[in-house]
């Protein structure tokens, strides 16, 4: 069976069936029919020259100087080059699209915990507040004196008032006048006993004032924050009301952008799959950060695809694009939506790949500009109706 070269980085094609085949190097697969057709095209002898440019360095001692084959400026076979930046800034908008949504839906679900976890604290403020008003509600003046450890005095002090009375009258009519003593001492002791005895209805009296003011202080207490409390349980219901309501609203208005999010991007997903399985770009290619880098190298410079992939070293480039993906992506789509409003920009890119495909090597690679003209008519007809869902969720997300 004859061995077939891998027109993007020359690799050898390892058949698969009736399937078609894949490179060995850069995992390009290729159906039955551009199997057939590289059979029927003529073999054509490779030809090979040394080094002439700066970046095709001469072997360190040690090594084997290997031949390097010319490369015709316009390789037999390979796909057209305009073509190619179209169909890889297609790709770049799809993937950041689905990038951009990825981060929304993210975006929604942390905004969500957020708002969630507000409504929360205000409705354990409000049930706090209203426990503490329902209790006080539930509870008279003295029953609130009772909860506080105020503990009446007023027995104590008509106790005090009734001893100090009998000593005064037992010492006036009974004890003083019945002992055979000296007027002097019966005088002395009777100041004594009537000492006592007004001291005690002093301290009485006394008690009973003190009484008196500590009930009227903290009745005075009691209906100030009985007052304050049912103001702020008012207030504390109408704050939760309020913020139930708008999470409500939130809840639900997000919810609908995260399905048309969702709509959109298995829409888009299966847009990129039918890009994809033109089977331009190699396997392992075909991520946010191959095309990126795809895109960048092949947009910037004048290598051929063939050289990007050969290149390319994808965990270097998955780090140093993560960054640029963040920062531009937006930008990228917008400028897509941008083209997508100006019929110029769809005019050229069409008359690209038709001209493309009326010079195509065979039905195969007519096949791919197909693709890539029904790829950049549909994307560029989605992005010029209206936002996208992720676009739209930035409202929501402020």
């Amino acid at each position: 069976m004859a061995n077939f070269t891998c027109d993007i980085c020359g690799g050898t094609i390892k058949m698969q069936g009736s399937q078609g085949g894949v490179c060995q190097t850069c995992g390009m697969e290729y159906d039955i029919e551009a199997i057939r057709a590289k059979a029927n095209a003529p073999q054509q002898a490779p030809t090979y020259q040394q080094p002439t440019s700066p970046y095709q360095q001469q072997a360190p001692a040690g090594f084997v100087q290997q031949p390097v084959m010319s490369q015709p400026t316009n390789q037999q076979g390979a796909i057209d080059r305009q073509a190619l930046l179209i169909h890889l800034n297609d790709l770049r908008t799809m993937e950041t699209i689905l990038y951009e949504s990825k981060e929304k839906k993210k975006d929604l679900d942390n905004k969500d915990s957020t708002y969630k976890k507000s409504v929360e604290q205000v409705q354990q403020d409000y049930m706090k507040i209203k426990n503490e008003a329902d209790e006080i509600n539930s509870q008279s003046e003295n029953g609130y004196l009772s909860s506080n450890g105020h503990k009446s005095q007023n027995r104590v002090a008509i106790f005090m008032l009734v001893i100090g009375v009998f000593v005064t009258v037992f010492c006036l009519f009974i004890f003083p006048w019945k002992r055979n003593d000296t007027l002097i001492n019966m005088l002395i002791n009777l100041f004594f006993y009537l000492s006592v005895g007004f001291g005690i209805i002093i301290t009485g009296i006394a008690m009973l004032v003190h009484e008196k003011k500590n009930v009227t202080y903290h009745n005075s207490e009691y209906k100030t924050k009985y007052e304050k409390i049912n103001k702020s349980k008012v207030e504390k219901f109408a704050e939760k009301e309020k913020q139930e309501k708008w999470y409500d609203r939130w809840s639900k208005e997000s919810r609908e952008i995260r399905t048309e999010i969702i709509t959109e991007e298995d829409y888009t997903k299966e847009m990129l799959k039918k890009a994809y399985d033109a089977n331009i770009i190699p396997l392992q290619f075909r991520t946010i950060e191959g095309v990126y880098y795809l895109y960048d190298y092949l947009s910037t410079s004048n290598q051929t695809l063939a050289e990007a992939l050969l290149q390319a070293n994808l965990e270097a480039i998955k780090q140093r694009l993560d960054q640029v993906i963040e920062s531009q992506g937006k930008l990228i789509v917008e400028q897509q939506q941008t083209n997508a409003k100006l019929a110029s920009i769809q005019a050229t890119n069409q008359q690209i790949l038709q001209n493309a495909q009326r010079t195509a090597y065979n039905t195969a690679q007519a096949a791919q500009y197909a693709q890539i003209a029904a790829t950049n008519t549909e994307l560029l007809t989605k992005l010029n109706k209206k936002q996208l869902a992720y676009q739209r969720a930035d409202f929501w997300l402020k």
